[in-house]
């Protein structure tokens, strides 16, 4: 039996590459799933169908989206165990001196300001109520610099 058989798992950013794989390995796992999305999703509804996983709709950039999420999972679960926080996508418009300050703050707002507004309403309830893991998904661009990529 699995260890996570019947906990709860937050997947961010469930459409990507990584968000996907891990919504879909949570759920093989048994565990539920609250997966949030920004868009259409018709391949991970299908996956996430029926009363044991959960899709919510949202911007985590937007004030008040990660709150709604956290009482979402809350509302149906009671609880939440585990937080993947794979949000954002790859950005490579240029060097960064090239981007307009609006593609700037789209990609604050995307890669950093969501991160922030997540970790801020889930933590919190988190430690209160006994801990869990909360993983923050970053790619190569964290570790090294990739030309024109701002």
């Amino acid at each position: 039996m699995s260890v996570l058989r019947g906990t709860v798992a937050v997947v961010t950013g469930a459409t990507g590459n990584v968000g996907w794989g891990a919504a879909h390995a949570f759920a093989a796992a048994g565990a539920h799933v609250v997966a949030t999305v920004r868009g259409a999703a018709s391949d991970l509804e299908a996956l996430l169908g029926g009363d044991q996983h959960l899709l919510v709709r949202g911007d985590l950039a937007v004030n008040g989206d990660a709150e709604r999420v956290r009482e979402a999972a809350l509302a149906r679960f009671g609880r939440v165990d585990h937080v993947v926080a794979s949000i954002g996508s790859w950005w490579q418009k240029g060097p960064v001196v090239e981007q307009s300050p609006e593609e700037f703050r789209a990609v604050l707002d995307s890669l950093l300001t969501s991160q922030f507004l997540l970790a801020r309403a889930m933590l919190p309830w988190m430690r209160r109520h006994g801990g869990g893991s909360y993983t923050i998904v970053t790619g190569a661009g964290g570790e090294m610099a990739i030309p024109n990529a701002g």
